[in-house]
């Protein structure tokens, strides 16, 4: 692409402040059909925002959805739970505890849901969503130790170990060989 055709391309864009409304539209377009299902949702408005012309093209269907469901998630419901902590609320404006706190959206495995709202079945799939963070957790602690176990003081792990010995190290350790 030659350096006219970049300025070109550049200059035709929309200012910083029509993208934002744009993406506030289609931000607003999902909490407006969002029920807990974030991943339904963000597939919703990315078609949402092809047909109104925002978007489009091959990379757009490939990553569309997982753009959109991370923007919602860092701008709408991210902040929601900032406020909800906030101190800027009034004595009248705090609600009591429980209900605060019964309205705390949790991962219920592939979808959100407020806690207020989770049956059994959502409860038992964010318990099981914790459960293999905690198992990926405790993988990289175990493996973090072996290395250390592998090291003088004052040597670094490029200095002990090649690339072929990581992934041989992080196998035994997943196997439970160690």
């Amino acid at each position: 692409m030659s350096v006219a055709i970049e300025r070109q391309t550049v200059e035709a864009m929309p200012p910083t402040t029509a993208r934002k409304v744009t993406l506030d539209a289609v931000l607003d377009f999902m909490a407006s059909r969002f029920e807990g299902d974030l991943i339904a949702t963000a597939a919703e408005a990315a078609d949402y925002a092809v047909e109104c012309g925002y978007v489009g093209g091959p990379l757009w269907d490939e990553i569309g959805v997982s753009v959109l469901k991370d923007l919602y998630r860092l701008r709408r419901i991210h902040p929601a739970r900032r406020m909800a902590y906030s101190d800027r609320q009034t004595e009248e404006e705090v609600p009591p505890p429980v209900t605060a706190a019964l309205a705390k959206w949790k991962n219920a495995g592939s979808r959100y849901v407020q806690l207020g709202d989770m049956t059994q079945t959502d409860l038992r799939a964010a318990a099981a969503h914790h459960n293999s963070l905690t198992q990926a957790n405790r993988l990289e602690r175990d493996f973090y130790l072996a290395l250390a176990e592998g090291l003088a003081e004052g040597e670094t792990v490029k200095d002990r170990y090649t690339p072929q010995n990581l992934a041989d190290l992080r196998k035994r350790v997943a196997a439970g060989r160690l």
